[in-house]
C-alpha cells in the first residue's frame, strides 16, 4: 500500500515538473531567443558583402529567417552581379535590412492572435544632431510562420505604434502561442487523464500538487486494473 503511494507521489512530482516547470523556463527565455534570431538574420544580411556567391547560395544563407517572398524581395532590391556571383554592395540605406534595435525592454514582442503573426517593434527618438536628423518613430518587424518556423516576412521603417491594437506577450509568443481552453467542470478523476494533459486535469479539477495526490491514490483502490491502458501490469 505505501509503496504505491510512494510511487503515485513520485509520478506526480515528475509529469507536474515537466508541465509546469518546463513551460515556465519556456516562456521565461523567449524573448531573448526572438532576439538571438533577428539578431543572426541582421548578421547574415551583413556578411553578404563581404564576398561574391552564386544566387542559390545567398538564398540558402536567407531561407532560415526569412520567408520566401521576403527573400525575393530583398535580393530583387539589394544583389548585384558581379564577376563570379553576386553580392550586396556596401550603403548605409539599403532597402529591408534588420533595423537597429536595442534588444532591451525598449524592444517590445507582440502577438496578434486573429492572424498569428508576431511583430518586433521598437520606438526611435527624434535625432537633431549629426549629418542625418530623423523624426521619432517605430519600426517593425513582422513574422510569420513558414514551414513550422517563425520567419521575417516585413521590415517597416516608419509605422505607428501596435502595442493597443494587439495583445502583448514578452515572454510566451513563440513558444507558447496556443491557450489552454478552460476545461468542462469534471466530476470523475481519472489517472490517464492526468498523464495525457497534467496542466489541464489540474485545472479541471482545481487542485493543488497534494489534492492530486489524495485524488490519485483514491482513484487507483476505487476502480478496477481495467483502466489501467497497459492492464495489470501498468505501473506495478
Amino acid at each position: 500500500m505505501q509503496l504505491k503511494t510512494f510511487i503515485i507521489s513520485l509520478v506526480v512530482a515528475s509529469l507536474l515538473f515537466i508541465s509546469f516547470g518546463m513551460r515556465a523556463g519556456a516562456e521565461g527565455i523567449h524573448n531573448d531567443r526572438v532576439f538571438s534570431k533577428l539578431d543572426e538574420a541582421f548578421r547574415v544580411q551583413l556578411s553578404l558583402s563581404d564576398e561574391v556567391r552564386s544566387w542559390e547560395d545567398i538564398e540558402g544563407m536567407l531561407d532560415p529567417y526569412f520567408t520566401k517572398s521576403f527573400i525575393s524581395r530583398f535580393m530583387d532590391e539589394n544583389i548585384i552581379k558581379f564577376d563570379g556571383g553576386y553580392a550586396v554592395p556596401g550603403s548605409d540605406f539599403a532597402c529591408c535590412y534588420i533595423p537597429y534595435f536595442s534588444y532591451n525592454d525598449k524592444t517590445k514582442v507582440i502577438q496578434d492572435e486573429n492572424s498569428e503573426k508576431l511583430y518586433v517593434q521598437e520606438n526611435f527618438e527624434k535625432v537633431e544632431n549629426g549629418p542625418v536628423s530623423a523624426a521619432s518613430h517605430f519600426e517593425t518587424i513582422t513574422l510569420n510562420k513558414e514551414n513550422g518556423s517563425w520567419k521575417i516576412d516585413d521590415i517597416s521603417y516608419n509605422t505607428k505604434e501596435i502595442a493597443g491594437e494587439f495583445n502583448i506577450q514578452p515572454g510566451s509568443a513563440l513558444t507558447n502561442t496556443e491557450k489552454i481552453e478552460e476545461p468542462d467542470k469534471n466530476e470523475n478523476f481519472y489517472f490517464i487523464d492526468f498523464l495525457v494533459s497534467p496542466r489541464k486535469t489540474m485545472i479541471g479539477f482545481g487542485l493543488s500538487a497534494a489534492a492530486l495526490q489524495a485524488e490519485m491514490v483514491k482513484s487507483f483502490h476505487l476502480n478496477s486494473e481495467e483502466m489501467w491502458t497497459g492492464g495489470p501490469s501498468f505501473l506495478f
